[in-house]
């Protein structure tokens, strides 16, 4: 799989079109044949554009900086840094989207997202709060599904 991957990459790339990758790392994928972060910084390479979170960057480009996601809390400075790493350790790369997770509790969740493009800059925060969740999920017209 990786190596038509990259194929496609490739040819993607010779033709003109714009490479899009999400480093979405599943280490349930990854058990098997090489480590994702010898995989993915191969594939990086011939990337425009990726979108990612920071244990995404850590774990499939071997890429941190000093972020404490349990805090609650987020330096947007050092998501900026973090960025900027990626952005310099893949010259090809035209931009990086980092979301950003607030933990509060089970119910409350801060989320945002930065995206480096130069400047780097971290988006507005927006506070999303899951209360009351459904146990069965509903049509958007209030329907039952079945």
């Amino acid at each position: 799989a990786a190596d038509l991957s990259l194929e496609s990459m490739q040819k993607a790339r010779t033709k003109g079109l714009t490479v899009s990758c999400d480093l979405n790392y599943r280490k349930n994928l990854w058990k098997w044949g090489k480590p994702a972060v010898d995989v993915m910084r191969e594939l990086a390479v011939h990337v425009d554009i990726a979108i990612a979170n920071e244990e995404d960057v850590q774990m499939a480009l071997g890429i941190q900086v000093d972020v404490d996601v349990h805090s609650g809390k987020l330096d947007p400075a050092q998501y900026e840094k973090l960025a900027d790493k990626v952005l310099t350790a893949y010259p090809n790369l035209q931009a990086i989207a980092i979301s950003l997770r607030e933990s509060h509790s089970a119910s409350h969740n801060g989320w945002s997202a930065g995206h480096r493009h130069q400047p780097a800059r971290i988006s507005q925060r927006v506070s999303q709060r899951l209360v009351g969740v459904p146990a069965r999920p509903q049509a958007i017209h209030g329907e039952p599904r079945v």
